[in-house]
């Protein structure tokens, strides 16, 4: 038996891979604009015109078009994102008043002399032992071997696993089990220099995927 609480991890996605998804469309855009712009420039030479425009007019014409659509695509892909690649509603979360822009309230006073709010931490739940599952522990640092993309241990192996490596190992756990619901319990070294970031792609390449193969994931006690 060991104590193993539900993992949350924050955010929905990476923000570096949504700010590479949205360079991506705006680059897309313009290549569709630059086309656009070339059809736009034939149909006007012949029906408006009735003759061909000098090449450097049709070419003006085709990167005008390319940059405008690029800059539309840009608008509305950034238009609702923050600096820090991430999108949001704007409406904060805490009990501040309505001129408190920030969502967490009005700012102490320095006579309030009231004691911070205990909050006790959530109790860990008890989960057996045959509970089918796959510990894997998550290294950062030294310990990790980042050139060829092993950041992980899993069980007691002692060889360091790669993200694929990891997905076959819980793979296999989910076939022997046969339908029963499989645990991706997360361990971390008791060293942190030894530890990967838990917001680090490292971790969320895992747990989302295990997320997404219907595999519960929890974080658990112990070292390695």
């Amino acid at each position: 038996m060991f104590a193993a609480t539900p993992l949350f991890f924050a955010g929905g996605g990476n923000w570096l891979e949504e700010f590479a998804l949205g360079c991506l469309a705006v680059a897309g855009g313009y290549v569709v604009g630059y086309a656009g712009g070339g059809v736009l420039g034939w149909a006007v030479d012949k029906w408006v015109f009735k003759k061909p425009s000098p090449e450097p007019a049709r070419k003006l014409l085709r990167i005008v078009c390319g940059i405008a659509l690029a800059v539309l695509v840009f608008w509305i892909v950034f238009k609702d994102r923050g600096t820090g690649g991430g999108s949001g509603d704007g409406v904060g979360k805490g009990s501040g008043s309505p001129t408190d822009s920030t969502g967490k309230g009005d700012p102490p006073k320095a006579d309030d002399k009231r004691p911070p709010v205990k909050v006790d931490p959530p109790k860990p739940a008890e989960v057996d032992a045959s509970t089918p599952q796959v510990r894997v522990t998550f290294l950062g640092g030294d310990a990790a071997q980042p050139a060829g993309g092993r950041f992980y241990y899993v069980g007691d192996e002692p060889v360091l696993k790669t993200f694929d490596e990891v997905k076959a190992a819980v793979e296999a756990k989910k076939r022997d089990a046969a339908g029963a619901q499989v645990l991706l319990v997360v361990v971390y070294p008791a060293d942190r220099t030894r530890a990967a970031d838990e917001r680090s792609r490292t971790v969320s390449q895992v747990t989302e995927w295990a997320d997404r193969a219907g595999v519960r994931v929890v974080l658990g006690t112990g070292t390695r």
